[in-house]
């Protein structure tokens, strides 16, 4: 995967969720990012690896899953990847 389109998706991440710590679940995610749940757990993946959010998976059904984000501005976590 691409850094480029990595930063797009967390771009999308970011606006829907409007920078702000959420409860979720994985298909509401894959949903936003317009891809399969096995991929969406990819892409989250790669960007905790970057620093970008924390994601907490819940197990169970009917659970919430925990998205926050560590980066105050997704523009900052582009120019980040560039540096």
């Amino acid at each position: 995967m691409s850094g480029k389109r990595l930063q797009l998706q967390f771009a999308k991440l970011y606006q829907h969720f409007e920078g702000v710590a959420s409860d979720t679940t994985l298909q509401e995610i894959s949903d936003i990012l317009c891809c399969t749940r096995r991929n969406a757990r990819m892409v989250l993946s790669k960007m905790e690896e970057q620093g970008w959010l924390t994601w907490s998976p819940s197990i169970g059904r009917g659970k919430l899953s925990r998205l926050a984000f560590s980066v105050l501005n997704p523009n900052s976590a582009m120019t980040e990847s560039v540096s």
